[in-house]
């Protein structure tokens, strides 16, 4: 090869190089945003589900008290309000 071309390849060498760091560069960024990214919802799963479970608890006791107060009635211990004097 001429020495023109040997420059000529070696120039092309150097620039594919540079595209390929670029490139590696890049996929490694978009994967660190992509691992912060899950993290983030991993985080705002669990807060959800914390608040769902909170809420069925809530729903579940009211559903205890007012299947208790049922039951006293049919008892006949019902609530009785008092008359005033």
């Amino acid at each position: 090869m001429e020495p023109e071309e040997r420059e000529a390849v070696a120039l092309l060498q150097q620039m594919r190089a540079l595209r390929k760091d670029k490139v590696a560069k890049r996929k490694e960024k978009k994967e660190e945003r992509k691992v912060e990214r899950r993290k983030k919802l991993e985080k705002e799963e669990a807060r959800r589900d914390e608040r769902d479970k909170e809420k069925k608890k809530e729903v579940m006791r009211m559903v205890g008290v007012k299947s208790k107060r049922e039951k006293e009635v049919e008892e006949g211990h019902g609530r009785r309000k008092r008359r005033k004097p």
